[in-house]
């Protein structure tokens, strides 16, 4: 039987390697024996030397059984001093290799890229950090679940109605102004459009899958969230030209929401974000702001540079340890007495100046500890069955010494 040829010397060397037999002729059994092979550029750099470019696929598809394959180039610093791996925009080789799942050809400065069509087994395809402006995916990539085409120069972008596997699309940095998802492609789960040029997009209600959505640094004015898109995890619209964003009436999963950079004058929460741990406004035209009740995860706030001369925490928030409203006219900032004021990483405000409300807080003050308390009259006792006696504070504070061994104090009525 003959031997298999493989044209490209450095793709020669990888298969090598795979299969572990440095001299000798290839042969059909061998290369049938093959199910991944990496052949990006890191991993020929490793065998010892600066790798050439791949400039043929040629015997490749003597690898009938090959599963994964990764052909990227290397880009040490996110866009720059990339390293190209191959020089190929033709990839009909690939045609028969029908077992193929992964095909990863990343950073390798394509300006054009001709897939073949049988690829109906792919699951992950990764074109990111080429020079692509246009690719046509072929029909019938029905169990394809990523698709990562970030980094390119794509301006418009066809989506065939039969990816109804995808669940992660990757389109960050590109050149897009429009985008139109098919109702067929009801699974995605992940959805990156950061720094495009998109003025509108719509996120069609059968997306109910959806839980996280990067759309910033593009040019949106205005944006709507559908009712049903109640699964999201993380949104994220920071750096747009934002005056409205409408977002659903119950959101019971959001972990994240930046809104930062944009030119929001209002903001109307649902009514219940229970989920919600990092909430970020920075940069706005907020006046004022009303957070709802039902967000006791609340860990991080972050309203800086708007035109807040007050904010109001909410009574069920107890677990915020990052509150951050420097830059704003603000004359005063209430948290409720269950948040720990001394481990609360506070920017923009002095502590000191703090309202505290909903019980009684304790501080460290020079001479021992102060009380604080915004209702009823301070009382103390020696023993916790009394007799109570009133405490005389002023306005709601009350300094003194390290107490005895056991002094309760407490809030009557």
């Amino acid at each position: 039987m003959r031997a298999v040829e493989i044209a490209d010397p450095g793709l020669e060397a990888s298969i090598r390697i795979a299969l572990n037999k440095v001299t000798g002729e290839i042969s059909p059994e061998d290369m049938e024996s093959l199910t991944h092979l990496n052949a990006s550029y890191l991993a020929r750099q490793r065998q010892g030397a600066t790798p050439l470019l791949i400039q043929s696929l040629q015997g490749l598809e003597a690898a009938a059984n090959l599963m994964v394959l990764n052909l990227s180039g290397h880009c040490p610093k996110a866009g720059r001093n990339c390293q190209a791996n191959v020089d190929i925009f033709d990839l009909a080789v690939l045609e028969n290799l029908t077992k193929l799942k992964q095909l990863d050809l990343a950073n390798n400065q394509l300006t054009e890229l001709f897939l073949p069509e049988d690829m109906a087994n792919l699951t992950t395809l990764n074109l990111s950090g080429n020079h692509l402006t246009d690719v046509e995916l072929p029909h019938g990539m029905s169990h394809l679940a990523t698709l990562d085409l970030s980094h390119n120069q794509f301006g418009h972008l066809n989506l065939p109605p039969d990816l109804v596997a995808l669940a992660a699309l990757n389109l960050e940095g590109n050149r897009l102004s429009h985008l139109d998802i098919p109702e067929s492609i009801s699974n995605l789960m992940r959805l990156d459009l950061s720094e495009n040029a998109l003025h509108s997009l719509v996120l069609k209600p059968e997306l109910t899958k959806l839980a996280v959505v990067d759309l910033e640094s593009n040019e949106f004015t205005s944006f709507h969230l559908h009712d049903e898109l109640t699964n999201l995890d993380t949104v994220r619209l920071g750096f747009n030209r934002l005056n409205t964003v409408f977002l659903p009436e119950t959101l019971p999963g959001l972990r994240t929401l930046d809104l930062a950079n944009n030119r929001l004058g209002g903001l109307d929460l649902p009514m219940e974000l229970p989920s919600l741990e990092t909430l970020v406004l920075d940069q706005n035209e907020i006046e004022a702001i009303s957070l709802p009740e039902r967000i006791e995860n609340l860990r991080t706030l972050s309203v800086a540079s708007n035109s807040l001369a007050r904010l109001l925490v909410p009574r069920g928030v107890t677990k915020l340890s990052r509150l951050i409203v420097t830059k704003n006219p603000i004359g005063e900032v209430s948290i409720p007495h269950k948040i720990d004021i001394e481990r609360l990483e506070l920017l923009g405000f002095d502590k000191s100046h703090v309202t505290v409300y909903g019980g009684i807080s304790i501080f460290r003050s020079a001479g021992g500890v102060e009380l604080r308390w915004t209702n009823g009259i301070l009382q103390s006792a020696e023993n916790i069955d009394g007799p109570w006696t009133n405490v005389q504070g002023n306005g709601g504070r009350f300094s003194s010494e390290i107490f005895g061994p056991q002094t309760f104090f407490r809030t009557h009525p």
